[in-house]
């Protein structure tokens, strides 16, 4: 072993400007960074962190099987900043020379680095004051091994153990090579939760991109798997994305990527993705009846700037009748029928309806879709509409609505018609009801045709009675005997209903007699 000569003193202004490197970093651990960064460099294919505590000192331990240094390299790299052969090489990660300094922002009281390249053995020792001893080794090292050592009380030991966890997880948990922490695995898949995602890869460069409810999606760039910066932002309308690239390089404070050509370039691969499968991936799986996801359209329908292409007039929106609409197909039907309605099943009011219906499952996700197509939610049709079924009436029946139309209409409403109708057809929403005045509906115009249609002159005031109404019924059995009477009772009937207004019993009662 032999001692090479320690290393000459500084300016103060050459130290003024190494103090400032060493502290470059908001956090002191992302030294564990740089180091990283080095040993991929290297073409270290797996590298240990080991942290130790005996009797009050702490070691800190980065080890890489990597190509190690020669003495050339300590003395031109190592040890003199911003002197680097990796400028000009996009295999390299760091491109300025001075990410090794970083480790003496938790003022350790020695450094030492241990390697061996080329036949050569090193060790370079680091003093407190930075000045360094380079030794001549006798037995090789198998890569590079950097060991810190400083002074801890237990406690202070155990918050850096969880901190170097910590950072190490976020900055190297999708670095190339395989890294341990206390013998335990850092790396993670490079992948993103999400029911809607796809990997993608071109040009020296892997995406995995997914669809997301945020409105600031996720996003994260990387470099060989090294975190350049994660943040929320959107790129791309509720898309988050990974970007790990050859073309990205960070920032000289390394909190960023720097935003240049290659920055863009390398964005034109996550467009690709977006555009060429991701997107038209989610229309597929919806056009399969994977009806679950329809809740990541109401953000992509609402913007028509940043609109999917195809997304329009993609058929995404079950009707029944096993039809299926567009949200283009929507806009058309509801600037022509006034509203877009739908059903859970096919009853006579759909099936009267001049206009496709939508298949509705009670999915707040769906109806959230129609209302970022047209602006509005589907009106259920048995809820908002409803159908007059006109039957075939008896002598009896027609005698009986012949003489309550006369007497409604004696009273000086303006109702022009009364009408007996079934109002028990299936998906009725007025089975209970005994009349329905047609001026009380909040939407009469949208009222689907009458199986007899009426009049056209008849307007929207008039009156429709449920013919199988118990107590309309009991009005058939006593106009038998009375029609007056039954006449006079099931006026009554409607009024306490809601369904007409109030008369003067009287008043009734001798208009009813005069039907006799």
């Amino acid at each position: 072993m032999s001692i090479a000569e320690p290393s000459s003193g500084r300016d103060s202004l050459t130290t003024d400007a190494l103090n400032s490197l060493v502290h470059q970093f908001s956090d002191a651990l992302c030294f564990y960074r740089e180091l990283i960064q080095n040993a991929l460099d290297a073409q270290s294919r797996t590298i240990q962190v080991e942290l130790t505590w005996n009797e009050g000192l702490t070691t800190i331990a980065v080890s890489d099987q990597g190509e190690g240094m020669t003495r050339e390299i300590i003395e031109t790299e190592l040890t003199r900043l911003f002197s680097s052969s990796k400028e000009n090489d996009l295999t390299k990660i760091g491109k300025f020379g001075v990410g090794f300094v970083s480790v003496f922002a938790i003022h350790p009281q020695a450094v030492v680095v241990d390697t061996s390249r080329d036949g050569e053995n090193w060790r370079v020792l680091f003093h407190a004051d930075r000045s360094y001893t380079l030794v001549k080794m006798d037995q090789p090292f198998g890569g590079t091994i950097v060991r810190l050592l400083k002074p801890m009380t237990g406690s202070e030991y155990r918050d850096l153990e969880a901190r170097s966890r910590d950072i190490l997880a976020y900055w190297c948990k999708f670095s190339e090579a395989a890294i341990t922490f206390q013998g335990e695995k850092v790396n993670q898949p490079f992948d993103l939760e999400s029911p809607v995602k796809i990997q993608y890869e071109s040009r020296g460069t892997e995406v995995v991109a997914a669809l997301t409810h945020d409105v600031t999606p996720f996003y994260g760039f990387y470099n060989r798997g090294l975190t350049l910066v994660e943040g929320r932002q959107q790129f791309f309308p509720h898309v988050m994305f990974r970007l790990k690239s050859y073309w990205l390089e960070h920032t000289i404070s390394r909190d960023n990527v720097m935003q240049d050509e290659n920055f863009r370039k390398a964005l034109a691969v996550v467009k690709e993705a977006v555009y060429k499968e991701l997107y038209p991936f989610l229309l597929e799986r919806l056009h399969h009846g994977e009806t679950a996801l329809m809740g990541f359209l109401p953000g992509l329908l609402r913007d028509p700037a940043s609109r999917p292409p195809g997304l329009w007039e993609a058929p995404l929106f079950p009707a029944l009748g096993g039809i299926r609409l567009s949200a283009r197909d929507l806009v058309k039907a509801r600037k022509k029928h006034g509203a877009i309605y739908g059903s859970a099943l096919a009853t006579p009011v759909t099936e009267a309806l001049r206009t496709p219906v939508l298949q509705l499952d009670h999915d707040e996700a769906f109806e959230d879709c129609v209302r970022a197509a047209v602006g509005e939610s589907p009106l259920h049709a048995e809820t908002s509409l409803f159908l007059c079924l006109r039957p075939q009436l008896s002598t009896e029946e027609r005698r009986l609505e012949a003489k309550l139309d006369v007497l409604v209409r004696s009273i000086g409403h303006p109702i022009r018609r009364v009408f007996l109708a079934d109002f028990g057809y299936p998906g009725s929403c007025i089975t209970e009801e005994i009349g329905v005045l047609c001026e009380q509906i909040k939407h009469p115009n949208r009222m689907p045709p009458l199986a007899h249609p009426l009049p056209e002159d008849i307007g929207k005031a008039f009156l429709l009675v449920n013919l199988f109404h118990p107590r309309v019924v009991d009005a058939l059995r006593a106009s038998r005997q009375d029609i007056a009477l039954a006449v006079h009772a099931l006026y009554h009937v409607l009024v306490l209903a809601g369904a007409l207004p109030t008369a003067a019993a009287a008043t009734t009662l001798r208009r009813a007699v005069s039907l006799r």
